[in-house]
């Protein structure tokens, strides 16, 4: 797919991501988090095991995902599907690549690493229907404004 490196890039200067959720009711719920991308179909977040995102996770796999840069003008917004990741090398590499991310924080810490609630999770999310916007100098109804994977 053209576009795969373009998403990537994009997902890597804008690592805080909406990752939205659905409870067993149906009710939403989204929550701010980082992201590490690995490729334009899957990225990966930390999370803690009594957080509602996760007991959502659990109860409903199905997620989408808002990441947004205001001073340019655009936007990633996929659907996708979230697991846990249980792969050793997996886990090794997203938290390595994750404290990474953390580290550029003024605050170091994780706003995760705060909350008292429970034992954290690599949560990995194959994403679908991809699409990056970049409205910054397009015209309305320009074809060049998306970009998808």
């Amino acid at each position: 797919m053209k576009h795969e490196q373009e998403i990537i890039e994009y997902i890597q200067a804008n690592p805080v991501m909406v990752l939205s959720t659905v409870d067993d009711l149906g009710m939403p719920h989204g929550a701010a988090v980082y992201a590490y991308v690995k490729s334009a179909k899957k990225v990966y977040c930390i999370t803690k095991t009594d957080t509602r995102k996760f007991q959502n996770l659990r109860a409903n796999p199905h997620v989408a995902i808002t990441i947004v840069n205001s001073e340019e003008n655009s936007s990633l917004q996929a659907t996708g599907h979230a697991g846990t990741v249980q792969d050793a090398a997996e886990l090794e590499d997203v938290m390595g690549q994750m404290a990474k991310i953390y580290a550029k924080s003024p605050d170091w810490l994780p706003p995760i690493a705060k909350l008292r609630a429970g034992p954290y999770q690599v949560v990995g999310i194959t994403l679908k229907d991809v699409r990056l916007a970049r409205y910054l100098k397009e015209h309305p109804g320009s074809k060049a404004i998306f970009k998808e994977a």
